[in-house]
């Protein structure tokens, strides 16, 4: 909203249009900062026998295990495949992580880590 309001009181050209490119940089690398940020307070699993994919979808192939207690390292998150989680919430959050006690490495859906 600040971007949209900055621009508009500037002139079209020249500083109005590099003010509001700016402003839209900087929400994308605020939005990726907090991406960030959710991840790192990732650090186990929440669920016994958690399956890690290939890639972020219950058809990929299983790659791995986690369970409670494993501890794990989050690498990215990413949108995938929508998965029902225990709590009757459906979520298409996945995480390309580590567990740390096997070092077997993949994607489980965010349903399954805390």
């Amino acid at each position: 909203m600040i971007a949209v309001a900055i621009a508009a009181a500037l002139p079209t050209t020249g500083l109005g249009t590099q003010a509001f490119t700016l402003a839209m940089e900087l929400k994308e690398d605020i939005a990726a900062a907090a991406d960030r940020v959710a991840s790192n307070w990732i650090t186990d699993f929440t669920a016994p026998g958690v399956r890690l994919r290939e890639a972020a979808g219950t058809g990929s192939a299983i790659v791995g295990h986690g369970n409670p207690g494993d501890g794990l390292t989050t690498h990215q998150k990413v949108i995938g495949e929508p998965v029902r989680c225990p709590d009757g919430t459906t979520n298409s959050e996945w995480f390309e992580i580590t567990n740390a006690r096997t070092s077997a490495k993949g994607f489980a859906s965010a349903c399954h880590l805390g």
